[in-house]
């Protein structure tokens, strides 16, 4: 369950970035969490698809956050991406708090 909290952990830090996406605008760190949350949400979305489950809106939460993060080093921001980036925000909470429960 220590892997929860860290995944957790990156989608605190990958929505704080999207609420404070001034701070980060060409930033490479930017680049480098869109990446990996890009990542994580097309790995999560294929394996919950695999199994039958297609509206694994986490995985797709995490997709469409990796690349408004990954648009925001190209130095492109979009005016929804703080909401976006609340969302993502609530769910490394849940995640996180979810993983310190079952350890």
């Amino acid at each position: 369950m220590i892997m929860l909290i860290l995944l957790g952990m990156l989608d605190i830090l990958g929505g704080g970035m999207l609420i404070l996406q001034n701070t980060f605008l060409h930033n490479n760190f930017a680049y480098l969490m869109g990446i990996i949350l890009l990542a994580k949400g097309v790995i999560s979305y294929v394996s919950a698809a695999v199994k039958g489950f297609y509206l694994d809106f986490m995985g797709v939460l995490d997709a469409v956050c990796g690349l408004l993060l990954i648009l925001l080093f190209s130095g492109i921001k979009f005016s929804f991406s703080p909401y976006i980036g609340i969302f993502l925000l609530l769910k490394g909470m849940y995640s996180s708090a979810i993983g310190l429960v079952k350890i």
